[in-house]
C-alpha cells in the first residue's frame, strides 16, 4: 500500500472518531432535545393545576399535557404545526393543557408566562399566544410594555391575577413537576400515564388510541 492510500486511510479513521466523539458529547450534554423518548408516569401523580392552559374543548375526553415556554424553538414549531394538527386530527376527543414553564431567569420571561396565565383566565388568550408565537422577543420591547399595561388598565381581573403571588408558584412548581418527571427536553408531554419527550411519539400514541375505537 502506497503512501497515498495510507494517508486517505489515516484520514477517513479520523473523521469516523471524530464524529464518534462529537456525538456522544452532544447527548452528554442534552443538546438532543429533538430526540424522543418515553416512560410511564409515577402512581398518583397530579398534573392538574390551576394555571393551565386549555387548547381545543374542555370536555375533550384525552388531555394531553405540555410542558414548553415561548422561547424554545422546538415549542414553537410545536405551537404553529403540531398542535393545530392535533385538534384538528381529533376535534372534540382531545384537549391540550399546556403547562408554561421557566428555564431562565430574567424577569420578563416571567412576567410573560405570568401574563399568560392571566390572559387565559380572564380575557383572550388567542391574540397573545399569536403575539408570542410571532416574536418571542417582543417581551424586552417598550411596545410590549404598554400593551400589558394596557390590558390589565382595562381587565382588573387580569391585573390582580398577573400580580397574586399564586400565579408565580404555579409556574414554579411546573418545573418541579417537570424536573421530578425527568423530561429529557421540550416540549414534553404526557398522554395516559405516558411520559413523552419529542412530538412524533405523542402523535403515534394519540393514533393507536383512537384507531383502536
Amino acid at each position: 500500500m502506497d503512501m497515498r492510500k495510507i494517508k486517505l486511510l489515516s484520514l477517513l479513521v479520523s473523521f469516523i472518531l471524530l464524529f464518534f466523539i462529537v456525538f456522544k458529547i452532544v447527548g452528554l450534554l442534552g443538546w438532543n432535545k429533538g430526540a424522543e423518548r418515553m416512560s410511564l408516569l409515577p402512581e398518583g401523580f397530579q398534573l392538574d393545576g390551576e394555571g393551565d392552559i386549555i387548547f381545543g374543548s374542555p370536555d375533550a375526553g384525552c388531555s394531553v399535557y405540555l410542558f414548553a415556554n415561548y422561547r424554545c424553538q422546538f415549542c414553537l414549531s410545536f405551537f404553529k404545526e403540531g398542535l393545530p394538527q392535533i385538534l384538528d386530527d381529533y376535534d372534540g376527543k382531545v384537549k391540550v393543557v399546556f403547562k408554561p414553564i421557566l428555564f431562565s431567569h430574567t424577569q420578563e420571561e416571567m412576567d410573560a408566562l405570568r401574563m399568560a396565565v392571566s390572559v387565559f383566565k380572564y380575557g383572550d388568550y388567542l391574540p397573545f399566544h399569536t403575539l408570542l408565537l410571532r416574536d418571542p422577543d417582543v417581551i424586552y420591547a417598550d411596545s410590549y410594555k404598554d400593551y400589558l399595561m394596557e390590558i390589565m388598565g382595562l381587565n382588573s381581573a387580569i391585573a390582580n391575577s398577573y400580580f397574586d403571588d399564586a400565579t408565580k408558584k404555579y409556574i414554579d412548581d411546573n418545573k418541579k413537576m417537570f424536573k421530578e418527571l425527568k423530561i429529557k427536553g421540550t416540549p414534553g408531554f404526557v398522554v395516559d400515564k405516558h411520559v413523552i419527550t419529542g412530538f412524533s411519539n405523542m402523535k403515534l400514541l394519540l393514533d393507536n388510541k383512537f384507531k383502536s375505537k
